[in-house]
């Protein structure tokens, strides 16, 4: 546990109004990434700052489409008309992370956002880049304040935050939302107040703000205002009965037991030595007879299989399971067990069963003949009494039984 709980606290507030979700496959390999490079390094700075580096990261911008966004006036969208501008984070930003639902802006504002945000996408290193094809062309207003001009750059993005974070709709918005995690559902007026002026003295330096809000008497008047969330109700009982991290380790004999289970020699030979690379990590390095030419082959070796290697070996036992299975069975037999290795006639494989085995003998059909392609008798087929001879065809049933 955490010597610093009130950190803790904050880590998940802000975890929490700039969400993002593991369920979406392309966002899940950047959230534990979020948490530590955007939000916990700026948990106590100027918000303008963590509002900068959580719109940027690579997992809110994949997690809101902003990839998929495009200017309807830049040049890409010309090449590619499937796609086009995306709102998600412009409505995103404006009513959740800065203004707040009741912040003064319409339909208007949110698409002007939109479209100064174009540019922002995500590269394939997973690197948040701004390209120019991407935006959009121009000066676009937001809020009364025009941001852009004929050369869209990143600075129209980052200007636009930096107002929004200035805004006194988001000192309202944000000071109320920490009222509500911290000390009761229903913040006291007077509490909210002192928070947006410390956060107006400060310009949105968020460590006065939390000063502001501990220091004030109203954040105590009610101490159990407040339920816990799950999370926080384990915490806090660990935390009374002066839990400690020992209490939570593994036995060694269960660990022991929990462990993997040793393997063959065999299975776990490398095929080749391992050596330091210039970083430190140890990386495999193939032996000369293992070396692949231009070709194709390897050096010095044939096409079989290398011994000490774990495919090989198990493909050596397989193959032997496979031909001591086969041995056992009588020619002209098919058992369960073969059937299941992929088998069909255990007797039509003599270089498995022996010099001895020998194919069947061809049959003959019901004309007499006997068939030159295939080994043994096929699957009988539907109407089938047409090839005998001497039949008749069967009339077929219907409205076509009628014609002559």
């Amino acid at each position: 546990m955490s010597p610093n709980g009130f950190a803790e606290r904050l880590a998940m507030f802000w975890v929490n109004h700039f969400s993002v979700s593991a369920q979406k496959s392309k966002t899940r390999f950047y959230v534990a990434l979020y948490e530590a490079e955007a939000l916990r390094p700026n948990l106590a700075g100027p918000f303008r700052d963590l509002l900068r580096a959580a719109i940027l990261h690579p997992a809110m911008l994949t997690f809101l489409d902003q990839g998929r966004s495009l200017g309807p006036n830049s040049p890409r969208v010309k090449k590619n008309d499937k796609k086009g501008l995306n709102e998600n984070l412009g409505r995103e930003l404006l009513e959740l992370h800065t203004l707040g639902v009741d912040g003064g802006y319409g339909q208007d504002d949110v698409r002007n956002a939109a479209l100064v945000l174009t540019g922002l996408t995500v590269n394939a290193r997973g690197e948040a880049v701004y390209q120019r094809q991407r935006a959009e062309p121009g000066p676009i207003e937001v809020l009364g304040k025009s941001y852009g001009g004929p050369r869209r750059t990143i600075q129209d993005v980052e200007a636009m935050l930096d107002d929004l974070a200035a805004a006194p709709q988001t000192r309202r918005h944000i000071c109320r939302k920490l009222v509500v995690h911290f000390v009761s559902d229903k913040p006291p007026t007077e509490l909210v107040e002192t928070m947006t002026r410390a956060w107006e003295k400060t310009d949105g330096d968020l460590r006065a703000v939390y000063k502001a809000m501990l220091d004030h008497p109203a954040a105590w008047a009610n101490p159990n205002e407040k339920a816990r969330q799950p999370f926080d109700f384990v915490v806090a009982g660990l935390r009374a009965t002066l839990a400690d991290e020992q209490d939570f380790a593994v036995p060694p004999a269960k660990a022991k037991a929990m462990a993997e289970p040793e393997m063959d020699e065999r299975e776990t030979a490398a095929p080749g030595p391992v050596a330091k690379g210039a970083d430190g990590d140890d990386e495999m390095m193939m032996s000369e007879d293992d070396k692949m030419t231009p070709g194709g082959t390897q050096e010095g070796r044939t096409s079989q299989a290398r011994p000490h290697s774990v495919q090989s070996a198990h493909g050596a036992r397989l193959a032997q399971s496979r031909s001591t299975d086969l041995a056992a069975v009588e020619p002209g037999r098919l058992s369960g067990r073969v059937r299941r290795l992929g088998f069909r006639q255990p007797d039509h494989r003599p270089h498995l069963l022996g010099a001895a085995a020998r194919p069947p003998p061809r049959r003959a059909d019901r004309s007499g003949q006997v068939p030159q392609g295939r080994v043994g008798r096929r699957r009988p087929r539907r109407h089938d009494h047409h090839r005998v001879a001497g039949a008749e065809p069967r009339r077929r049933r219907g409205a076509d039984a009628r014609l002559p």
